[in-house]
């Protein structure tokens, strides 16, 4: 029996789940466009809860400002946001709201949790019921958005009764957003993906950063051979650093030249450190 995605209720046995669900919060299997099956407890939800994961948005973002033909109430929602998801914070979700025209809206929903191996990561149409702004993704599974206030956002990603994660996310000061290619200015550079090989050992690796805020903190994913991971990291200078804890406390620092290669190193407790000189990906 599937009882939810990452962390959410983990339940013994098909008729307490179903009575949980169904009886304590309302739920309904059917859903029409006039209906969102909002949780009881959802605005009693935080908005400063960190995710335990990240779910970077991808470093084409380009939010378009609603022109005036756009109700107020609707073009409150254009920007970008994050936040979390799941039960005790246990899933990272984003969204940019790239346009607000028509009735509808061009947007970018990121999710990301312990059990996937990458965040997902889709550009969809979005269409505005009610005041709530509302997606179907590819898996079939709809997400529902509504606001709190100017800058704080109810989000609900529902599949079924049996399959759904609620949370909140916060607007995110534009300031801090892609100015080129995802990155603030001065962090340019930054913001590309480079591909080599380990030396030694020779595999595969790859640094996709994804974005750098006006403060340095960059966000990507990294393929290093054996495991592809979403990271957070910070940018000093020019050297760009990050860390996974839970492999191995591996530390890992790549250099930035002005060429547009990069050199890196990559550190885990046990191993040798592992050297590579990387180019831009073709």
């Amino acid at each position: 029996m599937n009882c939810g995605i990452s962390g959410i209720w983990r339940c013994r046995g098909a008729i307490e789940i179903v009575v949980m669900i169904v009886v304590a919060f309302g739920f309904t299997t059917g859903l029409s466009r006039a209906e969102t099956p909002w949780p009881d407890f959802q605005s009693k939800l935080p908005a400063n809860c960190q995710a335990m994961v990240q779910a970077p948005l991808p470093g084409d973002i380009r939010i378009v400002p609603p022109g005036p033909e756009v109700p107020p109430e609707l073009a409150r929602f254009s920007g970008i946001w994050t936040g979390w998801m799941c039960r005790d914070c246990a899933c990272d979700t984003r969204l940019a709201v790239e346009s607000v025209a028509g009735g509808g809206a061009k947007i970018v929903h990121t999710f990301n949790s312990k059990r996937l191996k990458s965040p997902n990561v889709e550009r969809v149409d979005a269409s505005f019921d009610n005041g709530e702004l509302h997606a179907t993704l590819s898996s079939g599974a709809q997400v529902f958005y509504r606001l709190r206030s100017d800058d704080v956002m109810d989000a609900l990603w529902y599949k079924n009764s049996k399959a759904w994660a609620a949370g909140v996310l916060a607007r995110k000061e534009t300031g801090a957003t892609a100015s080129a290619g995802g990155a603030a200015p001065g962090f340019e550079k930054f913001v590309g993906s480079w591909c080599g090989k380990w030396m030694p050992g020779r595999r595969e690796n790859r640094l996709e950063v994804q974005g750098v805020a006006a403060d340095g903190m960059a966000q990507g994913i990294y393929d290093w051979g054996t495991a592809r991971r979403s990271f957070s990291g910070r940018i000093t200078g020019d050297t760009l650093r990050f860390e996974f804890p839970d492999y191995h406390n591996a530390k890992v620092a790549y250099r930035f030249g002005g060429d547009g290669s990069v050199s890196g190193t990559f550190n885990a407790e046990g191993d040798p450190t592992l050297k590579i000189d990387s180019k831009p990906c073709r």
